[in-house]
């Protein structure tokens, strides 16, 4: 059941329909409740434990919340994201009771890289089947495919973990089989020309990073391969064939990285950080002082970029994670996103330890690893991904690595088995 509503979560959202999504979200949680009830219910004594920090981090940021909540102009806006946050991390307890041996976290991983195949084939349909969109990147070399979703950054975040995990599994002894390995390339193929079409720029960043990591740990000659490809090629484009090295320029937006909209929203960000730096301006409420912090004149090119964020960005308007927490709920929002990234990785650490003899336990968890610097590279230009009060679509693939990870600690290092015995 899990796996399934996984895949529901990411590919049937709210852009197809708000409707079919609210269907969805409701349905999902009504069957995972009913399921966690029957299967547990109310002995207390039967439910999975969890380590101390995850519970510690998860009352902080609840708290915080709440009391930048209420301290916020419009109390019942902020109030209703800490109530979108309190049933996301339900939902997430719930995924990490159904998580009970080495076979679910297989499963759970297979769900994710499945969603961003789905996600794939719909994106390069979509650009081939438009006639526009194929003329457009021939004459601009410039495109901003998503599909149905109207937000390529959605997408991205979806391919900066199922991307690195599809790389990884070429290294992967249960795919060693000839037969799968030509799968396998297919997939990486179709995900990366997907992730192209996104040119979702904060995307391309994760997915190179965490790309170099897994290669330099598993393939260091294939990584000085690329390296010298890449380097060689971009000498020669930029000395015989300058017209390439135009078109690339032009696919990655080079002449727009000086002159960015990003930085006239983390301008508005530090105009809200400054003057409420203890509670911030409340959950929720950073698009209400857009307008208030506005840096540059109404009707300027500026702002008509600025108003489209204004208006359709459901939130994380700063484009900037560490930012959009500080701005929202002060100098607490801030320390408990630095606290989430640093539980990460040092539970990801320690398990990592324990598997590291185990070559495909190794590969999964440094993998994990190389997933989450990608995102924590990305979440300074991306305000979603890690955790966006609770945006479903936006942070679960994240979180589901999250409790993979929880899961292993608390068995491996908690219950002190090994791997072989969960």
């Amino acid at each position: 059941m899990a796996p399934v509503l996984i895949i529901t979560y990411l590919t049937i959202t709210s852009d197809i329909s708000e409707n079919v999504r609210l269907a969805v979200n409701a349905s999902a949680f009504i069957i995972l409740s009913f399921k966690f009830i029957k299967d547990y219910g109310f002995d207390f004594a039967q439910y999975k434990r969890v380590p101390s920090s995850i519970k510690y981090f998860a009352a902080f940021t609840l708290l915080t919340m709440i009391a930048s909540s209420i301290m916020s102009e419009q109390i019942i806006v902020s109030l209703i994201e800490v109530l979108r946050l309190t049933v996301f991390f339900y939902l997430m307890y719930i995924f990490y009771s159904y998580l009970r041996d080495t076979k679910d976290v297989i499963i759970f991983l297979d769900s994710l890289v499945t969603a961003g195949i789905i996600l794939s084939l719909i994106i390069v349909y979509s650009f081939l089947s438009s006639n526009d969109n194929i003329l457009t990147l021939k004459l601009q070399w410039l495109i901003h495919e998503g599909g149905y979703l109207k937000n390529v950054a959605a997408a991205g975040g979806i391919y900066s973990i199922t991307i690195p995990f599809n790389l990884a599994a070429l290294f992967m002894e249960r795919f060693s089989v000839k037969k799968f390995r030509p799968i396998i390339w297919c997939f990486l193929i179709l995900q990366v020309i997907a992730l192209l079409l996104t040119n979702s720029r904060a995307a391309f960043l994760a997915v190179s990073i965490s790309t170099v990591i897994i290669l330099f740990v598993y393939s260091k000659t294939v990584l000085k391969r690329i390296t010298y490809s890449i380097a060689g090629i971009s000498i020669a484009a930029i000395i015989f064939f300058p017209k390439v090295f135009e078109i690339f320029s032009a696919f990655i937006r080079a002449g727009r990285i000086l002159e960015n909209t990003r930085y006239y929203l983390w301008d508005i960000a530090f105009g809200i950080i400054k003057d409420n730096p203890v509670f911030g301006c409340g959950p929720g409420m950073f698009k209400f002082y857009i307008y208030k912090y506005l840096p540059v004149m109404l009707g300027s090119w500026t702002e008509r970029q600025i108003n489209r964020v204004y208006t359709d960005a459901g939130t994380g308007h700063a484009h900037n994670f560490f930012l959009y927490r500080a701005s929202e709920v002060g100098i607490f929002g801030l320390l408990g996103g630095i606290w989430m990234i640093a539980i990460f990785f040092y539970l990801s650490k320690r398990v990592y330890g324990k598997v590291k003899h185990n070559r495909d336990w190794a590969v999964i968890i440094t993998t994990i690893i190389a997933a989450g610097i990608g995102l924590t590279a990305r979440s300074f230009f991306e305000s979603t991904g890690l955790l966006t009060n609770g945006w479903i679509t936006r942070d679960l693939p994240f979180w589901i690595l999250f409790i993979i990870v929880i899961f292993l600690y608390q068995n491996l290092i908690i219950a002190e088995r090994k791997i072989e015995e969960i």
